[in-house]
């Protein structure tokens, strides 16, 4: 057994991406797997955005940006060539870009369902399919590469107001997680989902930003807070880190979907 805590939660060798790193929850996972010692790239659809984010994260270590709009097949073609050129391959998928839209339901439209779907559930199975080669270059029993989803209280049966589309993508990513980490657990590739509840991000603002539906959702977490930047980082690098954990969907939500 490992007496170390450090060694047993360091990062350090790995290299990991996060996608939508560039802010909101995409960047508290990219912080805390640079603290966890992770070489880090992140992929945003803007390049100016996404390298200055980039540079500001170079003081917790070495992170790099990748500009790729991975709602496209060129998008997903452009980091599956980046990591390819990874002598020692890719460690750590996050898969972490997603969108909300939000309409009455008489409004909702098939364009806004088929978006959501898109870049939710469907660009994180084509991601991890392309890929693949990659996070098999590096893994082994016992130092796994690891895919993380980033779902969604809202998958898990917290539900949310005129957002059609939304938790349905995340209860599809949630099943999505379990079939993947069936299949890939031979070749010692691990694969969880994170489900948040809420954050401070900019698709939680128009929640956060209105006092009364602020003070709504508040009454509803039992923790009696937003989750913060810390506990999403402890989350990822501890799943990170993991060599026998796969499978798992770990609500991060105060105790909100209890």
């Amino acid at each position: 057994m490992n007496s170390d805590l450090e060694s047993l939660f360091s990062l350090r060798g790995r290299r990991a991406i996060v996608t939508g790193g560039a802010g909101g929850v995409g960047e508290m996972l990219a912080r805390g797997l640079l603290i966890g010692g992770a070489s880090v790239h992140i992929v945003g659809r803007y390049l100016e955005k996404v390298e200055a984010k980039a540079r500001e994260l170079r003081q917790l270590g070495e992170c790099q940006a990748l500009q790729a709009d991975l709602a496209t097949d060129a998008g997903i073609e452009a980091v599956r060539d980046a990591a390819a050129a990874w002598p020692g391959g890719l460690g750590i998928l996050i898969n972490n870009a997603g969108m909300l839209a939000r309409a009455p339901l008489g409004e909702f439209t098939s364009a806004q369902r088929d978006s959501v779907l898109g870049l939710n559930l469907k660009a994180p199975f084509l991601l991890t399919q392309a890929l693949l080669p990659s996070l098999r270059r590096p893994a082994t029993a016992s130092c796994p590469s690891h895919v993380i989803n980033i779902g969604s209280a809202a998958g898990l049966g917290s539900t949310t107001v005129d957002t059609y589309s939304y938790g349905p993508s995340k209860a599809a990513l949630h099943h999505m997680t379990r079939v993947l980490a069936r299949k890939l657990a031979p070749e010692h590739i691990h694969v969880n989902a994170i489900a948040p509840g809420l954050f401070p991000s900019r698709m939680s603002a128009s929640v956060l930003d209105d006092p009364q539906k602020r003070a709504v959702m508040l009454a509803r977490i039992p923790a009696g807070r937003l989750g913060e930047p810390d506990d999403m980082a402890a989350l990822v690098v501890s799943l990170a880190a993991s060599r026998y954990q796969t499978g798992t969907i770990t609500a991060l939500d105060g105790g909100q979907t209890c």
